[in-house]
């Protein structure tokens, strides 16, 4: 990732993520190298969670996930790490005015009476921040040479919902922020060392792009084209927190210089990158935000920061890749000069509780109970149905009772369920829920919009579209997700793209496809100038399906916690990336990734993947393929086409080579770059209809033995397979609970103890 060294943190305070869309696999890595580091017994947790959505009466575009950020840092510091609700403040944008709304003088009111008054030495202490940014001028910069983009004249901003008003002075344009120089102050201010300081907003882009928003307010700057200026009353409160403290400026330029003031900081993404405000399923939330929190859910035990850290970045970089146009996304991460907080629990606390997806939030009767989906997966979100079965956790992690689904809450993560199993009055808020079986649609679609800048060619593309019967088309804005935009290349849209560099971008007037934030998806994907709408959507009818193919992989990576005793290792011929391996007890640790890390392979390498059964008493049934850095899906294994199923077999204690020897076949990898993905499908019954469709391609292809390669459009259709076995197995195994008449015809059931899909990313280098 690019360096960037500790002490400018706050000299940018504000910015904040840019992730382009969520990650494909989230960020699901999973290890416990730091968990043994366990934080001493606080005598109080308090925290402090700023939200802001509403800016339109100061004439800045408003956001949509800001508010829900605050909620989903809320629930998990409750619910995971034991903080009592009397003890977390909520700044934000409520309807129901029970909230503090987030004016500059409430939120420094709240840091001040809430942290500073309160905390003493051995509190924990978390600032959580969700909102625009920008940029003013600072009095005494300091000097920035780790973002070759950033003006170090400038100071990052929190702008604050009355922010956006704007008034002269002789200096020029004043405006109210709160400015990285105060944060500092205030941090340092606060009586103990364990403070925990997150940020998602940035400075370096403004409004809407495609189907994202982006948390930045460079409207207003565009509005009066000049520097702003910081006002009066930011420059006097800073004054009287050095008099507080007894610094005079050239100390407090030293102490911005050596580092943060206190504890951790981490910021979303680089001075040059976007903080994403996205359309997950119907729900908005900053990505960044959602990403943290929905891993911190996930853990079984306490990780040191640096590893939290490590497992974001990979995630953030990782899903930027997918626009394939060298998107960077690189989250910031910063600890106290001459401290070991860095290797300190994730909010220097650790947590007894059980990893998890959702949380009891209150019981009405065994027909109505609520509960929160703080932890699930962002794959789940946008295409789970009603009919998800929950296994209710008790203190020792013991399953009590189970929980069905019947709705969720449009535009939020509540959700309404009733008691399948178990006793109603063992169950009470707070209670963790585990996902057992997965509601997936039965026909899933490829949600495709189409950009409104086509002009008057819009009606006919999405006619076009729409006679597509794997496609679903829908319209762009934050209000509505999808999977990926159409439209044309265009000179706005490359000046929008704020790239370091515009080599490899589609020409101007080509038609393809974007990702959701109007970056182009794959340059490959583009055709000639002026091409007709109806050849660009003709052209890329396969494209659609594999795209599709690809998002029913996205499904399948969501059954985290299988209890599969399942071992991959990753190896190349070449010897230049070396043996990187990951120990799997489902797809909870679905990488090959090492700590922090993408393994390497030279182009011409030849792969090589072990699959060992850890299994005792259970045999296995395996496939392996591999997404190239173009997309395209190849099915390694099995690779014996006249009884797929029992070559599929690997007993229990045994192990798999793939390609096997006997093949006598070797996977290259090719190209001068990307980033291939490989999945090792594990599974405890056969999966036999999938297993006949890719039997029928081999003999539509004359092979008997050997790996079936670049899928076309109708072989794709073997991966909707997948899911019919799933759900055939499902329903087998569960019968009594997930009855056809219980969940409809639109549900497919996915039961995560049937399946275990390690996945990862490498990167090919020349």
């Amino acid at each position: 990732m690019p360096s960037i060294k500790r002490r400018h943190f706050l000299q940018f305070a504000g910015s904040a993520m840019g992730a382009i869309a969520l990650s494909q696999f989230d960020i699901l890595r999973q290890g416990d190298r730091y968990a043994r580091v366990l934080a001493q017994e606080t005598p109080r947790k308090l925290a402090l969670l700023v939200g802001i959505n509403d800016y339109n009466s100061a004439g800045i575009s408003s956001l949509n996930g800001c508010v829900n950020d605050v909620y989903l840092q809320k629930y998990l510091l409750m619910y995971r790490f034991g903080f009592k609700e009397e003890d977390i403040v909520t700044v934000f944008d409520d309807p129901d005015g029970k909230s503090l709304l987030p004016t500059r003088a409430n939120i420094l009111q709240a840091f001040q009476e809430h942290l500073i008054d309160q905390a003493k030495p051995g509190d924990v202490v978390v600032f959580h921040y969700s909102g625009h940014g920008a940029q003013v001028d600072d009095p005494a910069p300091i000097t920035f040479d780790a973002c070759p983009t950033f003006d170090g004249k400038l100071n990052g901003t929190m702008v604050p919902r009355d922010g956006a008003v704007v008034s002269q002075s002789d200096r020029g344009v004043v405006v109210p922020d709160i400015m990285g120089r105060s944060l500092f102050l205030l941090t340092h201010a606060i009586d103990t060392d364990h403070v925990t300081v997150v940020l998602d907003s940035c400075f370096s882009g403004s409004g809407t792009r495609g189907n994202v928003a982006v948390r930045a307010a460079n409207p207003r700057i565009t509005r009066t084209g000049q520097t702003h200026f910081p006002s009066e009353e930011e420059l006097e409160f800073q004054q009287r927190w050095l008099s507080n403290l007894g610094w005079d400026e050239a100390q407090f330029q030293r102490y911005r210089m050596q580092g943060i003031a206190k504890g951790v900081a981490i910021g979303s993404a680089l001075c040059d990158q976007e903080a994403i405000d996205d359309r997950i399923g119907d729900f908005n939330a900053g990505t960044f935000t959602y990403l943290l929190t929905r891993y911190l859910w996930q853990q079984p035990t306490a990780q040191a920061a640096q590893t939290v850290y490590d497992r974001l970045d990979l995630s953030v970089q990782s899903r930027a890749r997918t626009s394939k146009n060298n998107h960077q996304q690189a989250p910031v991460f910063e600890y106290q000069p001459n401290t070991e907080n860095h290797l300190q629990p994730v909010y220097f606390l650790s947590t007894n509780t059980p990893p998890a997806e959702a949380v009891i939030t209150q019981v009405h009767n065994a027909e109505q109970i609520e509960f929160w989906l703080g932890g699930v997966s962002a794959q789940a979100l946008e295409r789970a149905e009603n009919g998800t079965i929950f296994a209710v956790l008790n203190a020792d992690r013991e399953a009590i009772a189970e929980i069905e689904q019947t709705r969720r809450v449009a535009g939020t993560l509540y959700a309404d369920g009733r008691l399948i199993s178990g006793d109603v009055t063992a169950l009470q808020a707070g209670l963790l829920l585990r996902e057992q079986v997965l509601g997936l649609p039965t026909n899933p679609k490829l949600k495709v919009g189409v950009d409104p800048a086509v002009g008057e060619d819009l009606e006919a593309i999405e006619t076009e579209l729409a006679s597509i019967s794997w496609v679903d088309v829908v319209p762009v804005n934050t209000q509505t997700s999808l999977d990926c935009i159409l439209g044309r290349f265009t000179e706005d849209i490359q000046l929008s793209l704020r790239q370091p560099h515009t080599t490899g971008l589609p020409p101007i007037g080509s038609m393809g496809l974007f990702s959701k934030d109007l970056s182009p998806l794959n340059v490959n994907l583009f055709g000639r100038v002026n091409e007709s709408t109806i050849a660009a959507v003709n052209r890329l009818r396969p494209r659609f399906k594999l795209l599709l193919a690809n998002q029913i992989l996205d499904l399948l990576t969501v059954g985290q916690g299988s209890p599969l005793a399942v071992k991959a290792t990753l190896s190349a011929s070449s010897g230049e990336g070396g043996v990187v391996e990951t120990i799997s007890r489902g797809a909870q640790e679905a990488g090959f990734e090492e700590e922090g890390s993408t393994p390497q392979f030279r182009s011409g390498s030849t792969l090589q993947v072990t699959v060992e059964n850890l299994e005792q008493d259970l045999d296995l049934y395996v496939s392996v393929l591999v997404i190239n850095a173009t997309g395209a899906i190849d099915i390694l294994y099995p690779s014996e086409w006249e009884d797929p199923e029992a070559f599929a077999l690997v007993e229990r204690g045994k192990s798999l080579v793939v390609p096997r020897p006997e093949d006598e076949f070797v996977y290259r990898i090719t190209g001068t770059s990307g980033f291939p993905e490989i999945l090792v499908l594990t599974s405890r019954e056969p999966l036999r209809n999938a297993l006949i469709g890719m039997q029928a391609i081999a003999e539509a292809r004359s092979i008997s033995r050997g790996p079936l390669g670049n899928l076309n459009a109708e072989e794709l259709d073997v991966l909707n397979l997948v899911l019919d076995d799933l759900d055939t197995a499902s329903r087998g195994q569960n019968n009594a609970r997930v009855t056809r008449e219980r969940v409809g015809d639109r549900t497919s059931l996915y039961d995560k103890e049937l399946l275990a899909v390690l996945s990862g990313t490498i990167e090919v280098i020349p």
